[in-house]
């Protein structure tokens, strides 16, 4: 059997399913061709820079690096090439765990897996995560939020394929201002029930 290429993929959730050895390029979706191909981080648009995943199993932090907006395209960077506040705290890692911060002319990395009390201290760039500490242990961890932990409008985001397969096809939807969990079916019943009342 011969081994797919990242080619071989036509959908953008698919990419990642390629796995190769080279970290110089990474198997991303090209919106042109409609179909995964690999690619440097220096070759994405400034918009497309959060396509190139840059995994770390190193500890050592501030050397953590992203593939971030550099003029029209991308670079592989570190918080520390930062010098502007705004470009500062918009870069994004793979890892929700990591964000830079700003703070006395100096752009630096900040982890929610550093710290050992106060967790919700650190708030993600992703709207999806949270700082959170462990029950039976001393320290802070990334995990995801429930539907019901996001804020009015941010209900859609938590609608990913991994999560409405989680929910067996509940959806996260906003209703009187706050988000939660429906079944499609109860939906649909709901609609069919108004429908009746109003022919009857």
């Amino acid at each position: 059997m011969t081994r797919k290429t990242c080619e071989d993929y036509k959908k953008e959730d698919e990419c990642d399913r390629y796995y190769s050895d080279d970290r110089e390029y990474l198997c991303v979706y090209d919106d042109t061709a409609q179909k995964c191909k690999e690619k440097k981080c220096e070759e994405l648009s400034k918009t497309e820079c959060s396509k190139f995943e840059i995994w770390s199993n190193s500890d050592q932090d501030q050397n953590l690096e992203t593939c971030a907006p550099f003029g029209d395209k991308c670079k592989i960077q570190k918080c520390s090439d930062f010098t502007s506040q705004d470009t500062c705290e918009k870069v994004t890692f793979s890892d929700k765990g990591y964000k830079c911060t700003f703070s006395s002319n100096q752009c630096t990395l900040s982890n929610c897996g550093s710290l050992k009390s106060n967790c919700g201290s650190f708030i993600p760039l992703d709207p999806l995560y949270k700082c959170v500490s462990y029950e039976d242990a001393e320290g802070c961890y990334t995990d995801q939020k429930d539907c019901e932990e996001l804020s009015k409008g941010q209900c859609d985001l938590f609608n990913t394929e991994d999560n409405l397969e989680d929910t067996n096809g509940k959806r996260c939807v906003e209703e009187d201002g706050k988000c939660t969990l429906h079944s499609k079916n109860l939906e649909i019943s709901a609609l069919l029930l108004s429908l009746l009342l109003f022919l009857f």
